[in-house]
């Protein structure tokens, strides 16, 4: 009896051990009647085994739905990616118009300041001391002509001095008269022997005093016309007055100077130049200066100093200057020379860039992407400079705004390259 319990027990153990495989026997037909039903050993294998049986099909599912969520977090990977901006194709930063270097006829130029001078200045003053001025009919700034009246002094007692003298002149003329005819008369009474020798020499002798006093009498008047006619000071030439200092009620000063003139109104530029600049020009050579208003006045060069100061090694060139209203002597004004014409390969200025002390232009490249080039550049001639290298002749650049672009920038443009194209402003997409 013992041995057949154990041995059901034993069964039942490995029944149990296989229903948690997965492997669900039912007993033996034979054991039901040993005092176990069927239900029951059913229902309690059942309860053992509910878990795995549930577990299984939830695993086939979450199987079968990893491909589709390996699919939906591709495709959100994907749409992430292409939200990202590419490196490779960088959005445009500006919109550009774009220039070649252009060839034209180019004026080499010796650029230059210095002082605006009158060509010749002439100083006028009063002959006489002493004297009141009571007239000054010209002011400063005037265009006078030669012999014109500048200012009058007070010439009553010149006046009086003189009419004295011509009376004084008047009396030795007549007295030369007399002493004239009184030595005639003597002469033809010696041809008689009828006056001695003595008395003909008197006669001779107040002859020639008188003759004398009538050459004084006439110097005298003379000198006092002078005189009366330096109570007039008049122009020497035709030119401007530059400086006046006659006032009327003043004192004459025959040291001093009542006025200056601009003679014939021409006006120099006097130009300061190194050696070696003056060794590059010559007299004729054209000029253009700006007055103060910014306006192109022209001359030519004249002369060029013979000496350069000990110091500062710079010497004059003296340029005839057109008559302008605004160009005045004294006004510091700058100039160009026209030396030479030659062909030139010039930029826009606009198209310049400058940084850390150097000159720049942003080159663009077939795929429209920046590249800063440093290049050289020579003279200035309005909104135009001279290359001197740096750039091919077919190097597209942008024309301007180059400033706001840096390299590895890609730009959209708007204008090719062209000869006479006006230039269009740069502006922000």
């Amino acid at each position: 009896m013992d041995n057949a319990v154990q041995g059901r027990r034993r069964r039942l153990a490995k029944r149990r051990t296989a229903g948690r495989t997965g492997n669900i026997q039912p007993y033996p037909s034979g054991h039901v009647g040993n005092g176990m039903s069927t239900a029951m050993i059913t229902t309690t294998d059942l309860a053992a085994h509910r878990p795995h049986t549930r577990a299984a099909p939830f695993r086939s599912l979450l199987l079968a739905a990893l491909p589709m969520l390996a699919a939906v977090v591709l495709s959100a990977c994907d749409e992430a990616v292409s939200s990202v901006p590419s490196e490779a194709a960088p959005k445009p930063a500006l919109t550009v118009s774009l220039i070649t270097p252009q060839q034209q006829e180019w004026t080499e130029r010796l650029h230059a300041s210095g002082n605006i001078q009158p060509w010749q200045l002439v100083s006028i003053g009063a002959e006489i001391s002493g004297v009141r001025v009571v007239e000054v009919p010209v002011k400063e700034g005037d265009s006078v002509r030669k012999g014109q009246l500048l200012a009058r002094l007070d010439d009553a007692s010149v006046t009086v001095e003189l009419n004295l003298q011509r009376a004084v002149l008047a009396e030795a003329e007549a007295n030369l008269a007399q002493a004239q005819l009184s030595l005639e008369r003597a002469r033809k009474l010696d041809v008689s022997r009828a006056i001695s020798l003595q008395d003909l020499l008197q006669y001779e002798t107040a002859a020639k005093t008188g003759a004398a006093k009538v050459a004084i009498a006439q110097a005298q008047v003379k000198a006092l016309e002078l005189r009366k006619r330096y109570t007039r000071i008049v122009a020497p030439d035709d030119g401007v007055i530059a400086i006046s200092s006659a006032r009327v009620g003043a004192l004459s000063e025959a040291e001093g100077d009542l006025f200056k003139l601009i003679r014939k109104g021409r006006v120099e530029w006097r130009a300061e130049l190194r050696p070696e600049q003056q060794a590059k020009l010559q007299p004729g050579q054209g000029v253009e200066l700006r007055d103060p208003l910014g306006n192109v006045v022209h001359g030519s060069v004249r002369q060029i100093a013979p000496t350069a100061d000990l110091e500062s090694r710079i010497s004059l060139v003296y340029v005839d200057v057109e008559p302008s209203t605004v160009i005045k002597p004294g006004v510091l004004v700058t100039g160009d020379f026209l030396v030479d014409r030659r062909s030139a390969t010039t930029i826009p200025r606009a198209a310049l860039v400058m940084r850390d002390g150097f000159n720049y232009v942003m080159k663009v490249d077939g795929s429209d992407i920046v590249k800063p080039t440093k290049v050289t550049v020579g003279g200035r001639r309005g909104n135009d400079v001279e290359l001197l290298g740096g750039l091919g002749p077919d190097d597209r650049i942008v024309a301007s705004g180059g400033a706001f672009l840096d390299e590895g920038d890609k730009v959209r443009v708007v204008q090719q390259p062209g000869a006479d194209q006006p230039l269009a402003a740069t502006d922000r997409p």
